[in-house]
């Protein structure tokens, strides 16, 4: 007994101040211990580009990043568990990696969450940290404010209500100005990034002002899109499948795999335009989807198939034989994007079914006796140091946008080609496949430090930890040559969330959507 109490002491001192109660010489605890259950250890094997990345950022050990991304397997359990029984206490997470790789919880009672995760796995490296608002609340506001000032659905929004955990707020990101702002330095990116507009919608001062200190409004920060104009065995985590190069890519399809695209009118070429081909654009697929029905679908980014060069029914193909196997073709109630080709972040995305002729089922020629859950992931030798786990994974579910939190390591694939004749002029000297970095910030989107170039539009976002799709790619730095490797991350790349392509295609559609597990 006298141990178990100097044990209980020593974690009640990490987490900070509990509630206790003496009852007969026993320690009471006030609320019971959550009982969470986490997948097996994780081995280097599984996710070697996420621990080259957190080594390479923060010059950690390979224990140490296992032990890191372990615990971001257990924070996604842990979140649910919380809101589940502390609904009006519990205000988000994050993993503050910079500061030793620690989960911080916050929540507007700490010492009634931190009882609850006190029998937690790795509980020394956990925080609670206090906050105003619960992030239900801040839920139900930022729903309120979407309803208020977007009437047109993912199409012309005006803003994006965000239920922000770091700053316990609502932050409305304006939409207005939204590619100026990709524009800016970075010393003026960061100003945007924590002060209030110039100019400000009036509709949103409007509806903000109603709700007081729960609410801020930011300018929302843009980027270059990354494009000029039978069910198989189960899979899940890495498998021995070996990868492919990215445009070269046969049978099955897989997520991080060339897209061909048919520009239905030619596309200005370099030096007056990026594209090096005119009549062909690049994008990368996302996901293999199915619906209610049972029908498969490929998943990229919107502006892929809508906007500039691109009218009418647009097509995608395959790169890697002579003529070009036909993948996938456009719905126009299946997808969303400007039809000028501006950006329509965070619900920039096409889902198209698979082509069907008089004479061949393309889903069949694709799908057919394979696993229909896979990410190609590629490695390259010829760029630095960056590295990322060679194989394929197969997806075993998805996360929500609400479920995904700041801090997470994830990784991007992409099929960018670097052909000075049928790619584009600035992924020159650019080496495609997957790179791993980290979730910086969430602004209706998924904001990450990956460097990507335009040919990898739509291409997955996803954890090699967990299997877990998050996203798709729509855009980013305005970035040409390499990658920066010393140090990395100086770029950054903003992906659709995958729920929220489900949840406006299920609108336009009367369908429900998931991604193929197996």
């Amino acid at each position: 007994m006298e141990t178990k109490m100097r044990t209980s002491t020593r974690l009640l001192a990490a987490l900070g101040a509990m509630s206790l109660s003496a009852l007969g010489g026993v320690l009471v605890m006030s609320e019971p211990a959550l009982a969470v259950d986490t997948p097996s250890p994780l081995t280097a094997a599984q996710v070697r580009g996420s621990i080259a990345y957190l080594q390479s950022e923060y010059g950690v050990s390979e224990s140490e990043a296992l032990r890191r991304l372990d615990l971001q397997r257990m924070n996604a359990v842990l979140d649910e568990q919380l809101a589940l029984n502390y609904p009006d206490t519990f205000a988000g997470a994050e993993i503050d990696q910079a500061a030793g790789g620690l989960l911080l919880i916050h929540a507007t009672d700490t010492r009634a969450i931190a009882q609850a995760v006190r029998e937690v796995r790795d509980v020394e490296h956990i925080r609670v940290v206090g906050a105003k608002y619960s992030l239900k609340e801040l839920y139900e506001v930022a729903g309120q404010l979407d309803a208020e000032l977007n009437t047109h659905g993912g199409k012309q929004r005006v803003a994006e209500a965000v239920a922000d955990v770091q700053q316990n707020a609502v932050v409305v990101y304006q939409h207005a100005g939204e590619q100026q702002a990709a524009r800016a330095t970075a010393a003026e990116r960061k100003r945007l990034e924590s002060e209030s507009p110039a100019s400000v919608d009036t509709r949103i001062a409007r509806a903000a002002v109603r709700h007081g200190d729960r609410v801020k409004i930011r300018q929302m920060i843009g980027g270059k899109e990354k494009m000029k104009v039978s069910s198989g065995p189960v899979v899940t985590g890495l498998v021995s499948t070996p990868s492919c190069i990215p445009e070269y890519c046969g049978k099955p399809m897989r997520g991080g795999q060339r897209l061909d695209v048919r520009r239905n009118s030619p596309s200005p070429v370099y030096p007056n335009g990026e594209a090096l081909n005119a009549t062909w654009g690049q994008c990368t697929n996302g996901f293999n989807i199915k619906d209610s029905r049972g029908w498969s679908f490929i998943l990229t980014a919107g502006h892929c198939t809508v906007g500039p060069n691109k009218t009418g029914d647009t097509r995608t193909f395959s790169s890697y034989e002579t003529g070009r196997t036909p993948v996938g073709y456009e719905l126009g109630d299946w997808e969303n994007a400007n039809v000028d080709g501006a950006s329509s972040y965070p619900w920039d995305f096409a889902l198209q079914p698979y082509v069907t002729t008089s004479t061949t089922n393309y889903a069949e020629t694709w799908l057919s006796g394979y696993s229909r859950n896979l990410v190609n992931s590629y490695c390259w030798s010829s760029e630095g140091t960056n590295a990322c786990t060679e194989g394929t994974f197969g997806i075993t579910g998805y996360y929500g946008y609400g479920s995904i939190d700041i801090g997470w390591v994830v990784c991007g694939s992409g099929s960018a080609d670097a052909s000075s004749t049928s790619g584009y002029h600035s992924n020159i000297g650019y080496y495609n496949g997957t790179r791993c970095g980290g979730v910086t910030a969430k602004d209706g989107g998924i904001r990450t430090n990956l460097c990507m170039r335009p040919g990898d539009s739509g291409g997955p976002l996803f954890s090699e930890a967990d299997s877990k799709a998050y996203g798709i790619l729509t855009d980013g730095t305005d970035g040409s040559g390499k990658c920066p490797t010393n140090p990395a991350g100086r770029e950054y790349s903003r992906y659709t969330p995958i729920s929220n392509a489900f949840s406006l295609a299920k609108t336009q559609s009367g369908y429900t959507f998931n991604v193929h597990t197996s």
